[in-house]
């Protein structure tokens, strides 16, 4: 209709965990020398919660040890009860851990102990785990889907997989682990695009200049 159009993402305030990594490991169980993958939202079809889990096992024990992998979910919700039987029929119970859902102020707490943010969704309206996995400087692993590929660009600020694709989150779970160079270069970038893009303080501005706007009558 050739009505102009402006989009502001949604304004949020994320905090980081004033405490610092080692001892929040130590008091949720975790050692200084695991590689904790975190998944973060509602455990539902969705959110591609079983997806993960697949490609995590598929992993293999074997691997999964030598390289100190611990996968943790936090969140809660219908598929939960099949995912824990899953890991316990398969005797993974030691490397796949359900914390269930944390109060607000400590989700900051999750994103500081962990290594890797998979968010393995077919569809998302805005990322804002995502958003909050930059803010925090995760190296993150997302769909090639609506409302994550908007925030990431694969190879540029973190990796995107194919939808539903079990072996290709598996390969991209590996070239994480395996090289360390790829992980901080792709996390450092998703930190800079938050601030460039999503920061609270710039948004607001965004916000207070769009609303000044349309009282003075520039928009109509």
């Amino acid at each position: 209709s050739g009505r102009k159009m402006k989009v502001i993402p949604p304004l949020i305030p994320f905090r980081e965990s004033k405490i610092p990594k080692g001892e929040l490991r130590n008091k949720y169980g975790f050692s200084d020398d695991d590689m904790i993958i975190l998944s973060l939202g509602s455990i539902k079809k969705i959110k591609g919660c079983d997806k993960l889990l697949d490609a995590f096992l598929n992993l293999g024990k074997r691997y999964i040890k030598e390289k100190n992998l611990k996968l943790l979910y936090v969140g809660d919700g219908p598929m939960k009860p099949a995912l824990k039987r899953e890991v316990n029929d398969r005797s993974f119970n030691q490397y796949v851990k359900f914390f269930g859902s944390v109060p607000y102020e400590k989700v900051s707490q999750m994103y500081k102990l962990a290594d890797i943010y998979v968010i393995p969704s077919l569809f998302e309206s805005f990322g804002i785990s995502v958003a909050e996995a930059m803010f925090n400087g995760l190296p993150i692993i997302g769909t090639d889907a609506n409302g994550i590929n908007s925030l990431i660009s694969h190879q540029k600020n973190g990796l995107l997989f194919e939808k539903g694709d079990i072996e290709d989150l598996k390969e991209k779970i590996e070239e994480l682990v395996e090289d360390q160079n790829m992980s901080n270069r792709l996390s450092n970038a998703a930190k800079n695009d938050y601030l460039k893009n999503y920061k609270f303080d710039n948004i607001l501005s965004e916000h207070i200049k769009l609303y000044k706007n349309i009282v003075e009558g520039i928009y109509d």
